[in-house]
């Protein structure tokens, strides 16, 4: 594990171990945390001693105009409800929304600003469109974008945002922020963006696999939560658990209705390869150069294994049902029956299942074998990220990431224990274990370039396709494709060179 990474996991310990515990118990030894509780302290309104102990260590400054706060406004898509990564009412008693509350207040009040969420779009491409017409007519209309990093790659493919390289007071090293973020999506040394606690919907889209714990005691399987933590949580272990489950409930062949090992749609075939540390785009270590990494061996023979297991009869494969949004609504259905043992999906549909009577528990995604370091996951190229149009003279710039820097240890002060909190209170889940769980699956994450770039390098249609076609010939269609392939790439890491 990468050494800031560590350092997040740490702080977020020594967060939760301080917050009064769960009703059911402590998280087990090993790299845990415990579940955090809603129980009430004798005064509410006086700061945690955990919550005085996080501070950038920026100091106040004032930004007001005309005896009134400045405006410091964030351009932002107006979806995900809760998990919107600023939207937030006045406090009302739900966690996460009064978390954002408190974050924003105490950073308007260290700035004497006023925060302004724009959230004019809900299209990702028209927010993307919103920040190259603010450039081009040179009006500074954002300060913050909070996009996905998909079309935040977009702008900066236009030169429309400033390298994170090149933003004061911005700190990666701080466990507020993913550093990892940076590590694996720069290109010859340059970002454009990072991802932070502030970014709320990046644990709302990180995946999991949910397990149906009925079903593990009706068959006797062997606990999940103990494989994982003896490393032993692998692929083909998850295919053992499984293979005895499957059965024909109607007796009229393996259709919808009937029982799984494992359910999803194709988001679980880049979950599975990040998962087992594959990269679909990898980098040159000397010069940061990325390139197409289909003709590894490894990654090969991994993804040979998961298109056949996929179009196994062990597996319910969503993509086959089209109607009616049926490559999610069919697992979602299937698994919170209680008809499927595993269901591949982002965090964020975990909410669905607040009436499931059965009790399920979560899992990161399984290593590719037991010689694999660490458990591994992706996020979603729907996640959002933060990046700064070049709009800003150097004294906004310095004014706006200063209050990015704080409004991300902000985060970390209070959005993310509100996230476990709300996770961990029985909302979703209902053991100790879950918190184990959760800091393995949201606090160390791999990034691939080919999520970020599927506009420009179509690489991930095409491989999704091998699965509907159960074809395993990977290498052949890499050989085929891997000249055109190239040819995408390269155009665009000169078109972010040459805007930047």
């Amino acid at each position: 594990m990468k050494q800031p990474t560590k350092v997040l996991l740490c702080c977020l310990l020594l967060l939760t171990m301080l917050l009064p515990l769960a009703a059911c118990g402590d998280a087990k030894g090993g790299p845990t945390t415990t579940a955090p509780t809603t129980t009430a302290s004798p005064d509410e309104s006086q700061p945690s001693e955990t919550e005085k102990t996080i501070s950038s260590g920026l100091p106040a400054m004032d930004y007001g105009e005309d005896g009134a706060p400045g405006e410091f406004v964030i351009g932002t898509l107006k979806y995900n409800g809760i998990y919107n990564d600023i939207d937030c009412v006045e406090e009302y008693g739900e966690s996460i929304n009064d978390s954002k509350v408190k974050r924003n207040r105490a950073v308007e009040e260290k700035y004497n600003i006023k925060i302004i969420n724009q959230m004019n779009q809900t299209a990702q491409s028209a927010l993307a469109t919103d920040v190259s017409k603010s450039v081009q007519s040179g009006t500074h209309t954002f300060d913050l974008v909070l996009n996905s990093s998909v079309y935040t790659f977009n702008t900066a493919l236009s030169g429309d945002i400033y390298q994170v390289n090149d933003l004061p007071h911005i700190n990666p090293e701080q466990p507020w922020w993913r550093e990892q973020s940076l590590t694996d999506t720069s290109i010859y040394g340059k970002n454009f963006f990072i991802i932070g606690d502030l970014n709320l919907m990046t644990y709302t889209q990180t995946p999991t696999m949910l397990f149906n714990k009925q079903m593990v005691d009706d068959f006797s399987l062997e606990d999940p939560y103990t494989l994982v933590r003896e490393g032993k949580w692998t692929f083909e272990k998850m295919m053992e658990l499984g293979a005895g489950v499957v059965a024909d409930l109607d007796g009229d062949g393996m259709g919808e209705f009937d029982r799984y090992a494992l359910t999803c749609n194709a988001y679980a075939s880049d979950c599975y390869a990040l998962g087992a540390d594959r990269v679909f785009v990898a980098k040159d270590a000397e010069e940061d150069a990325p390139y197409v990494n289909l003709d590894d061996e490894l990654f090969l023979n991994y993804w040979e294994m998961v298109v056949t297991y996929l179009n196994s009869g062990d597996v319910q494969y969503g993509e086959h049902y089209t109607a009616d949004n049926g490559r999610q609504r069919v697992p979602q259905a299937t698994f919170s029956s209680g008809r499927s043992l595993f269901w591949v999906e982002s965090m964020g549909w975990v909410d669905t299942l607040r009436e499931m009577e059965i009790d399920f528990g979560l899992l990161p995604m399984p290593k590719a074998d037991e010689s694999q370091a660490e458990y591994t996951n992706s996020v979603h190229s729907n996640a959002t990220c933060v990046s700064l149009p070049i709009t800003a003279d150097d004294e906004m710039l310095d004014r706006n990431c200063r209050i990015i820097e704080d409004l991300c240890c902000e985060s970390m002060r209070f959005v993310r224990p509100a996230y476990y909190e709300n996770a961990l209170e029985g909302r979703y889940f209902r053991d100790a274990e879950s918190g184990e769980m959760l800091d393995l699956i949201l606090l160390n994450v791999r990034y691939d370039l080919m999520l970020v770039m599927p506009n420009t390098v179509d690489v991930k249609d095409q491989l999704r396709a091998t699965i509907m076609q159960n074809n395993t010939n990977l290498q052949g269609i890499s050989a085929s494709n891997k000249r055109s392939w190239d040819i995408m790439l390269k155009r665009a890491v000169k078109a972010l060179s040459d805007a930047n």
